[in-house]
């Protein structure tokens, strides 16, 4: 039976194990929403760097979406063959944003009221990533 209790203990397994690993994942659960996403603040360079690590790099990264209406088992989009640029389905931030906020139920070209009385959008220009939606 999938039900939020179940989604909530399978990602919440999936937080516990990520935390431990010290990997530096992103991990948020929207509640009662069912719905749970798993990313990386950054990706990381390609090739090794003359520290034997590898560096940030904001081009190509993973983001794992469960529940809430996204579309079970897919991979969406792909990398090069050297992992240093978007070759198929490139997803902006912008757009995973929008698509996770529209998942949620949350408008997000809804204007807000900043300081100084500016309005701006929840987000700038994204779009909602029908393909990976049920």
């Amino acid at each position: 039976m999938r039900d939020q209790f179940s989604v909530e203990r399978h990602l919440g397994k999936a937080k516990e194990i990520l935390s431990d690993t010290g990997s530096g994942f992103v991990f948020h659960f929207y509640g009662k929403l069912n719905f749970g996403r798993i990313g990386v603040e950054f990706g990381r360079t390609p090739k090794i760097n003359k520290n034997s690590g590898r560096d940030h790099y904001p081009r190509v990264f993973s983001v794992a979406l469960a529940g809430g209406g996204i579309t079970r088992g897919q991979v969406y989009g792909a990398s090069d063959a050297f992992a240093t640029a978007p070759e198929d389905n490139p997803l902006s931030v912008e757009d995973l944003a929008t698509t996770v906020y529209d998942r949620i139920g949350i408008v997000a070209d809804k204007e807000l009221m900043a300081p100084g009385d500016r309005p701006m959008e929840i987000v700038d220009g994204g779009k909602v990533i029908k393909e990976i939606c049920v």
